[in-house]
């Protein structure tokens, strides 16, 4: 699935010294230690600790979900699957850790095999409902199961009425993600137009965002404003020269131009 929307991180994140500790001395952290570490960023320390805690406690909540959390970010989706799943089964209660399943599930999805795409995708949809049951604000579960509607086809369940309904609550909580995402509705009902109005709104509060700028060019093109969009794929290679997404559209652009 893909997805270029931000979301909720894990829990409440542990303040700890900024010093950090040196590499040498990561083997031997204590589990608080490197768990603190972790929620800083500083893996270098922290991960063959956290990995050494979760084989000798495979179902320590925090290490687990840690973990899973630095699989998803290598693209090491099977491992965050597994160390997800252990997670929420220890603490079923908790709509944070069946929304960190439906994500490392939502990852894993695109490296399977035709046939067993669709169980995953079931699993990856119970996991967030689940966490919307257990908790109907929360962004993370309400933004999986609008891209799920979104991103399936009709006879998986794949419902662009259903993602609208979440995308709305989306918009309530979190009003970036739900501009998206009701941005990308519109995109595929070719209401380009309107597409590019809610990636404008997104834009306020992420000026700098290549990603959208390229994407509102994408939806002008599309609504045959291409003035407007040759401005929008400028704005982006402004904030970053490399950004593939926006050079390919300004080609396309000149391309049509050209015939």
């Amino acid at each position: 699935m893909k997805t270029q929307i931000l979301i909720r991180a894990l829990g409440a994140l542990v303040l700890c010294s900024a010093t950090g500790v040196p590499a040498q001395e990561a083997a031997t952290l204590d589990r608080a230690t490197a768990l603190a570490e972790a929620r800083a960023g500083r893996w270098d320390h922290a991960e063959a600790a956290l990995e050494a805690a979760a084989t000798a406690a495979p179902t320590d909540v925090e290490v687990c979900a840690q973990l899973a959390l630095r699989r998803l970010e290598q693209k090491r989706n099977k491992e965050a699957v597994l160390l997800a799943e252990r997670a929420a089964e220890a603490v079923p209660q908790s709509a944070d850790l069946q929304a960190l399943l439906g994500r490392a599930l939502g990852a894993r999805i695109g490296e399977l095999a035709f046939l067993q795409q669709g169980m995953v995708a079931a699993k990856m949809r119970r996991a967030f409902e689940r966490a919307v049951e257990l908790d109907p604000s929360h962004v993370t579960g309400l933004i999986g199961l609008a891209s799920f509607f979104l991103n399936s086809p009709e006879i998986a369940g794949g419902s662009l009425a259903r993602a609208e309904e979440y995308a709305l609550r989306v918009e309530k909580l979190d009003a970036f993600n739900g501009a998206v995402l009701r941005a990308r509705i519109r995109e595929r009902q070719e209401q380009w137009l309107d597409a590019a109005g809610l990636y404008r709104a997104a834009l306020v509060v992420q000026p700098r965002n290549p990603w959208l700028q390229a994407q509102l060019g994408g939806a002008l093109a599309k609504a045959g404003q291409k003035a407007e969009a040759k401005a929008a794929f400028e704005a982006a290679l402004g904030i970053n020269s490399e950004f593939a997404p926006a050079r390919e559209g300004l080609r396309a652009l000149e391309g049509t131009a050209s015939n």
